[in-house]
């Protein structure tokens, strides 16, 4: 479910309270797509005494905040969400239409006077959207922050994924804006086990002029590095954020992408889980950075690769890439 959230997010950004500057929708027949996915899922996981906790979090923070997209894109299946709404709703008290609701302060107010903590939830996380959509970072980051324990969880990982990314996008407009020592803020006061992954989210989202000022962007860099190393995420996610500060190291510090490349095969070995790993899924992130590094500490990495299955994945990736070079 965190997957359809984080997708559900770039999908209908209106829904999630930005304003202005809005990231680019998806067009409709995929947006359909992306509503009838979750569809299923409300179907396939019926709301009853066991799963209400974890399932009306969701229902409330990420689909029903959608509830006039599925009317408009699947209108004869958009009562399977209102009925998962209708269950997950307080039998008791009247809340204000979400329609009311505009500003932060307005679902502030709202979620101030609920004693539902699912409905409370939403509200807050609803807040801090409409905060950032407004670019009040300290606001939408206070608001995440204050949520409880109990908060966080019932959001099934999603709190997580929203605070690195947040942290990413506001450093970005930060760095942008000459405010380094602001967006060096915004980084320490992101929880120690996602920084290194809001750094790196930042630095491969950042689109920063060719005559740049390198310097902050190493340090940025050698500092996720660092808590990469220490982090201790399972093996496997290890793995993937390697893969993705490669190109970042790359482009920054050349010399270290060896270290990061055999760090990350290092992690997928380890992996309990690594039968997972879907080559296919990053095949168009990976091949470049690796064609881009000297081809025999690739083909080391590659070989020490304890798994037949991903060793081979990863070659035949090399080799559509290059031979796709030698075309053009």
């Amino acid at each position: 479910m965190q997957l359809l959230n984080t997708l559900a997010y770039a999908a209908f950004p209106m829904a999630r309270g930005w304003a202005g500057s809005i990231p680019p929708m998806f067009p409709d027949n995929l947006q359909r797509e992306l509503l009838q996915v979750e569809i299923n899922f409300l179907n396939a996981n019926p709301i009853n005494e066991l799963s209400r906790g974890s399932m009306c979090s969701c229902v409330s923070n990420f689909i029903a905040p959608l509830m006039s997209d599925f009317e408009r894109l699947l209108p004869t299946e958009s009562t399977t969400v209102q009925q998962a709404i209708t269950k997950c709703e307080p039998p008791l008290g009247q809340q204000p239409s979400e329609q009311s609701l505009n500003t932060a302060d307005d679902f502030l107010q709202a979620a101030s006077s609920e004693n539902h903590e699912g409905v409370r939830t939403r509200y807050e996380f609803r807040a801090a959207t409409s905060a950032m959509g407004a670019k009040d970072y300290d606001l939408a980051f206070r608001i995440l922050d204050g949520m409880t324990k109990e908060q966080r969880e019932s959001m099934d990982g999603s709190w997580e994924s929203f605070r690195w990314e947040w942290t990413a996008q506001a450093a970005i407009d930060y760095y942008q804006r000459g405010r380094l020592d602001e967006m060096n803020l915004v980084f320490n006061a992101v929880p120690a086990d996602l920084q290194p992954i809001a750094k790196i989210s930042f630095l491969g989202r950042l689109d920063e002029p060719k005559d740049a000022e390198p310097t902050p962007l190493v340090q940025i860099l050698n500092d996720a590095l660092i808590e990469l190393r220490r982090s201790t995420m399972p093996d496997l996610d290890k793995y993937n954020w390697y893969l993705a500060v490669l190109p970042s190291t790359i482009k920054y510090q050349p010399a270290e992408a060896s270290g990061v490349l055999k760090a990350a095969v290092a992690s997928l070995n380890k992996a309990k889980d690594r039968k997972k790993v879907e080559t296919v899924d990053f095949a168009d992130g990976i091949a470049e950075p690796l064609l881009a590094m000297d081809e025999y500490v690739v083909k080391d990495s590659i070989a020490s690769i304890t798994l037949a299955e991903i060793r081979a994945n990863l070659r035949l990736v090399l080799l559509g890439a290059t031979l796709r070079h030698l075309k053009s």
